[in-house]
C-alpha cells in the first residue's frame, strides 16, 4: 500500500523521488530560492550524492554542504559527519567549512564551544558577516539579549546596508523597551527602502508606544504614509491611524483644531475599515457580524459617526 509523507504541507510518496526525476535539478531549485526543506533534501540526496556523486556534477560539494546542513536539521549527525568529513579534506582551508563546524556544534547545543569557535573565525577575518550572525542567533537562543545587541551593532558598523540586521535589531530593542534606539535602527531601514510600508508601520508602532503628544502625532504620519504607500491595503496601518488619531482626539492638550482634525482623520479611517470588511463579507457571507472587536474599538473613540 502506497504511503503518503507530509513535508512543509507537501504531500510526497514514499518512493519519493519517482524514476526519472532530476536529482540535481531539484536540489538546485532549492539551493537558488533559499528553501530550508530538510526532509526533502535528504530524500533526494541521501544516498544519491555517495553512490551516484558523478551526476551532480561540479555542484558535488553544493550538495554535501546541503545535506549536511538537512542532516543537523534532523538530527542524523552521522551522516552530517559523513559530509563533513567530505568537505573538510577537500576544502581544509575553507572558512565555508569552519562555519559548517560551528553549526555542528550549535546543532548539539555546546553553544559555549560554537561560540569560542565563532569567535576564532572572527579573530582570522573581523568582516566575516556569517560568523557574527550565526553568534547573535546563538545568544538569542540561551537568552544573551545583550550579547545579541552588542554582536549586531558590531555587524552593522561593517555592513551598514545589511537591513535584515537592522530589522533584527530594532526587534531586540523593542522587546527590551529600547525604543529609542529600535526608532535609529528602523530610520535606518526607511532611509534605505523608502518606498516599503511595512517599516513605516513599524516605526509608527514603535514611536506610540512612546507616547507623548509629539511621538503620537509623529506615529499618526507615518501610519498615514504606510497607508498611501500601501495603496489603502494595510489594514495594521489603518488600525494605527484610528487609534493615534483617537488619542490625539481626546487628549486635553491638543488645540481645537487638532481635535477637530482628527476626529475627522478617525472617522475616515474607521470607514476604510468597515469598506474593506464589507468586501471581504461579500466574498465569504459566513463571516460573523462585523469584524472582531472593530465595535469595541468604535466606541472606545467617543466619536459620533
Amino acid at each position: 500500500m502506497r504511503e503518503d509523507l507530509e513535508f512543509h504541507g507537501v504531500s510526497l510518496p514514499s518512493e519519493y523521488p519517482p524514476p526519472g526525476m532530476d536529482v540535481a535539478t531539484e536540489l538546485k531549485k532549492i539551493r537558488e530560492n533559499n528553501v530550508r526543506n530538510s526532509e526533502v533534501v535528504l530524500k533526494l540526496a541521501d544516498p544519491a550524492a555517495f553512490d551516484k556523486p558523478s551526476q551532480f556534477g561540479d555542484d558535488i560539494f553544493n550538495v554535501y554542504e546541503q545535506l549536511l546542513i538537512a542532516a543537523l536539521d534532523l538530527g542524523k549527525f552521522d551522516l552530517a559527519d559523513r559530509c563533513m568529513d567530505i568537505l573538510d579534506d577537500r576544502f581544509p582551508d575553507s572558512m565555508r567549512v569552519q562555519k559548517l563546524k560551528g553549526m555542528r556544534l550549535e546543532a548539539v547545543c555546546q553553544f559555549d564551544d560554537a561560540i569560542a569557535h565563532y569567535n576564532s573565525m572572527l579573530e582570522i577575518d573581523p568582516t566575516n558577516a556569517t560568523c557574527r550572525k550565526r553568534l547573535v542567533v546563538i545568544k538569542r537562543c540561551i537568552g544573551d539579549t545583550a550579547g545579541a545587541k552588542k554582536e549586531l551593532c558590531e555587524h552593522v558598523q561593517n555592513f551598514q546596508a545589511d537591513h535584515e540586521a537592522w530589522h533584527e535589531l530594532a526587534d531586540l530593542y523593542i522587546d527590551d523597551g529600547e525604543y529609542a534606539k529600535a526608532l535609529f535602527c528602523l530610520e535606518e531601514l526607511i532611509v534605505s527602502h523608502p518606498h516599503n510600508h511595512l517599516y513605516y508601520v513599524k516605526y509608527a508602532e514603535t514611536r506610540y508606544s512612546l507616547g507623548g503628544l509629539e511621538n503620537i502625532e509623529l506615529a499618526r504620519k507615518y501610519f498615514a504614509m504606510a497607508i498611501k504607500l500601501s495603496d489603502f491595503k494595510n489594514c495594521r496601518a489603518i488600525v494605527g491611524m484610528v487609534m493615534a488619531a483617537h488619542y490625539l482626539a481626546i487628549n486635553p492638550k491638543s488645540s481645537s483644531k487638532q481635535k477637530k482634525d482628527n476626529v475627522k482623520y478617525a472617522v475616515w479611517a474607521y470607514e476604510k475599515l468597515e469598506e474593506k470588511y464589507l468586501k471581504c463579507k461579500d466574498k465569504n457571507p459566513r463571516l460573523p457580524p462585523g469584524i472582531q472587536g472593530l465595535g469595541a474599538l468604535v466606541e472606545s473613540l467617543n466619536i459620533s459617526l
